[in-house]
This record gives structure tokens, sequence and C-alpha cells, in this order.
């Protein structure tokens, strides 16, 4: 079984378009199962941050031979355009305990991924917040870019035995500010939280064009993300 984790159901919908996949039940994280020829594949919405993760692993990563986290990343660097698909070799975290400790990823699945048309990059930073400035993404440009789930995603697999690797379409460029901080509509469990989300839209119609031009960037990453999770998985399959 080949398990793909997700931090928000926007990130999985459109691959979940492309093929039938069903959720299992109606716990957190929410679990999502669907067949590619031979092989069942498991989707999984973790949140933002994947905070949860840890309660849910026994039950998300049961049976996995394999385990990708996907979804956007903000790029750390300027080579990167929008809908690019990275892959790297490596996650660390950013601060805190074992900070300084990178989870490589499995050679096999970063072979693959290059394989399927991935970037190959050195290393992705999971942070604890959203980085919505685009000073604030140029300090951290040791790295190659940044989200927030890569790391707790891989480290539970890892505990497990489960070969892991992180993928990621670039969402927002390195150059490039976010028309809001997100950080506070993120709720307890991950999820987004639509209300907080408006109310700072409205107080601040000017960078609506801005959250336009942002909301069409996401998609047309994810877009790609999803060709490219399809190609991934079936070469996965056929392995």
């Amino acid at each position: 079984m080949i398990v793909v984790v997700f931090a928000l159901e926007a990130e999985f919908r459109p691959w979940r378009a492309q093929r039938d996949f069903h959720r299992v039940d109606s716990g957190w994280p929410a679990i999502y199962e669907g067949a590619l020829g031979s092989s069942c594949v498991r989707a999984a919405i973790c949140g933002v941050g994947a905070r949860t993760l840890a309660g849910a692993a026994a039950r998300l990563f049961t049976g996995a031979d394999a385990v990708a986290v996907a979804g956007l990343a903000g790029a750390l660097r300027s080579e990167y355009a929008i809908g690019d698909v990275l892959v790297a070799r490596s996650v660390r975290r950013a601060g805190g305990p074992g900070a300084d400790v990178a989870l490589p990823a499995a050679p096999s699945l970063l072979s693959i991924a290059s394989q399927c048309g991935a970037c190959v990059v050195d290393s992705f930073l999971t942070a604890e917040r959203i980085i919505s400035r685009a000073a604030d993404k140029h300090r951290l440009g040791a790295d190659d870019a940044v989200e927030m789930e890569s790391y707790p995603v891989l480290r539970e697999a890892a505990r497990r035995g489960v070969p892991g690797v992180a993928i990621r379409a670039v969402g927002d460029v390195v150059d490039e500010d976010l028309p809001f901080d997100f950080t506070d509509a993120i709720a307890g469990d991950g999820t987004l939280r639509k209300v907080v989300l408006l109310r700072q839209a409205l107080s601040r119609p000017s960078r609506w064009p801005m959250l336009v031009r942002f909301g069409a960037a996401q998609q047309r990453a994810l877009a790609e993300l999803a060709v490219f999770l399809d190609r991934f998985v079936v070469a996965l399959v056929e392995r």
C-alpha cells in the first residue's frame, strides 16, 4: 500500500478528482482509499503542521509500503517557479529539539520521483509557522523550500520502518509576499478557519487583487502536483 499525506483537503482535491477515492471513516486525520491497478492507495489529510498525526499514525501507516508527504511549499531560491514539483533529498525542522537532525528520503523513492519529472533538491525546511514575507524567505535560503508537515510525517513513517519521501509543488516564489499572514487562521487540529480568512480579506480590500493572483497560482501548482502524483504512484505500483 502507498500512503500519500496532505495538509489540507484543497491540496488533495485535484488528485482526488482524477481517481476514485472514498473516505474510510469519519475520524481525524481524514483518510481516503482508492485503487491504482493492483495496489491500494491511501490518502490522508493531516492538517497544517500535522499536529495531531502522532496519535493517528498507527491507523494511517499500518500496511504501508511507502509514504509520500505532498502539497504546496514556498520557494526559498529564485530558480524555482510556480508549479515546479520538487523532491527533497532530506527534510529538516526549523528550531527546537532535533532541528539539526535531517531526515533523508528513501533513495528508491527519490529516484522514481526524479524519473517521473520532479526536480531533485537538497532540502525542505519544515517550519512551525507560515512564512508570509519575502524577506523571511530570503533569510531561510539555506534550504530549497519551506513547508510545515514533511518532517513530522516522515519521522512517524521512519519510526515504523516505512520508506518515505517529501514532494512539493511551489505555490509561492521567494520574492513574493503572501497576501495575508494565514497563521492566525490555523485551528488547533490544523484545519483552516474560514471565518478568520474572510475577516482578514474584508479588512484589507486593497489586497484583494493580490489574493486573487495568489489563489490562481496555488491552483496552478496543485494541478501540476496532481498530474505528477498520478505518474509517480503508477510508477511505484509498477515497481
